[in-house]
């Protein structure tokens, strides 16, 4: 006996996982809200409220799009499991290197990749607080124009990268996908309905 197939799961069902939803106030009032696991997705409001079901609203087209280009929606990462453990696999010149470096500072050799790691991801999440920075500014800005503005920003954007980084990072704030934005209006936040 064949074992009936689950059906697809609709926006709202995928939406009524916990996702991590971040609300920023903003310093001239108001505030941006965004899905972390979805990239580009990210809504304005006047009050929290507003600015959580307008990111819902967004939520629910930015899913839609991107089943309609047959593409995954990712996982909650709150729900991910990890172990702790990982294979990696280097050229034995590099692990000689590392391996030098470690002794010198006297630490293991996995203590002293454990620190890298754990020194680069603090400038990775440094580098996306400026990234979302730099998105909601742009659109924020886009949005006050009438839509005139893109190229300014995206320069902007790439000399910000530029400054903050040392390194020239032309496009690395905004890939292939333009946010999504709604003005929606609603009570109450969809996803506690």
């Amino acid at each position: 006996m064949e074992t009936p197939k689950a059906l697809p799961l609709t926006p709202q069902q995928i939406l009524s996982r916990p996702y991590e939803r971040v609300l920023i106030p903003e310093e001239e009032g108001g505030f941006s809200a965004y899905i972390a696991e979805f990239e580009g997705c990210m809504a304005q409001g006047e009050t929290a409220d507003e600015a959580l079901n307008r990111l819902y609203e967004t939520a629910i087209v930015w899913i839609e799009a991107e089943l309609e280009e047959g593409k995954e929606i990712p996982e909650p990462w709150n729900l991910q499991q990890f172990s702790g453990k990982f294979l990696l696999r280097l050229p034995k010149s590099l692990h000689q290197q590392v391996a030098k470096l470690a002794d010198k500072e006297g630490v293991s050799l996995n203590q002293y990749l454990v620190s890298k790691i754990a020194a680069t991801t603090r400038e990775d999440s440094l580098l996306a607080a400026l990234e979302q920075r730099i998105k909601e500014h742009w659109l924020e800005e886009w949005r006050q124009t009438g839509f005139r503005t893109l190229s300014v920003h995206t320069r902007v954007a790439s000399t910000a990268a530029t400054i903050t980084t040392g390194t020239a990072m032309p496009g690395a704030y905004w890939g292939s996908a333009l946010p999504v934005v709604t003005q929606g209006k609603g009570g109450g936040l969809p996803w506690q309905k």
